[in-house]
């Protein structure tokens, strides 16, 4: 990749009159671009933990409501029975597992990290869950410690992703900074 960029430079070089130590500034300030992206990317692992730190504050203030007594007799009958809360933890169990496994494959892989709120919302989501069956008090902090766990472990794989891509751009960064030299080498 490398090589074909130097080609390309040499041949923009050529054509716009450019010498080869202009191309090569052209070509790493478009790389220094796409690190400052490349870093603004790896940072998004923290938007997610930040946003579910936000919903379980609301979550913690909203634990002792009982949302069932909003409703009349009549609504209430239609809604039918909330879940019980060891269904919900059955699901929470199996939910968090898949996520730490999708996301351990992943970081195994080195495959590109995953859509990026998914695993927000579905941690979120068992909030609500809790809150509708009236359980939402007493298993605050399980909901709490499987969501942050899940979320941390998909930021470091976010974060591990970009820095590789940053550490790359930088390795081409230097190879360019020395373009200059190796071409006006070759053209004398």
């Amino acid at each position: 990749m490398l090589e074909r960029t130097l080609r390309d430079a040499t041949a923009i070089a050529s054509h716009t009159k450019d010498t080869p130590s202009e191309a090569a500034t052209h070509f790493l300030d478009q790389i220094k671009i796409k690190i400052d992206a490349l870093h603004s990317q790896s940072r998004h692992g923290l938007w997610n933990i930040t946003a579910f730190l936000l919903i379980s504050i609301a979550a913690l203030l909203c634990r002792d409501i009982n949302i069932l007594e909003f409703f009349s007799e009549n609504t209430r009958v239609i809604l039918g029975a909330p879940p019980a809360p060891f269904l919900i933890h059955i699901v929470l169990a199996i939910s968090t597992v898949s996520g730490l496994i999708i996301i351990s494959g992943r970081l195994a892989n080195e495959a590109e990290p995953g859509r990026r709120w998914e695993q927000l919302a579905h941690r979120s989501a068992f909030y609500f869950f809790y809150f509708f069956s009236n359980a939402l008090n007493q298993y605050f902090m399980v909901i709490f410690l499987a969501g942050l766990s899940v979320l941390l472990l998909e930021h470091y794989h976010i974060w591990s992703h970009y820095a590789k891509a940053i550490r790359h751009e930088k390795e081409m960064m230097k190879k360019v900074s020395l373009w200059p030299l190796i071409a006006s080498g070759s053209q004398q």
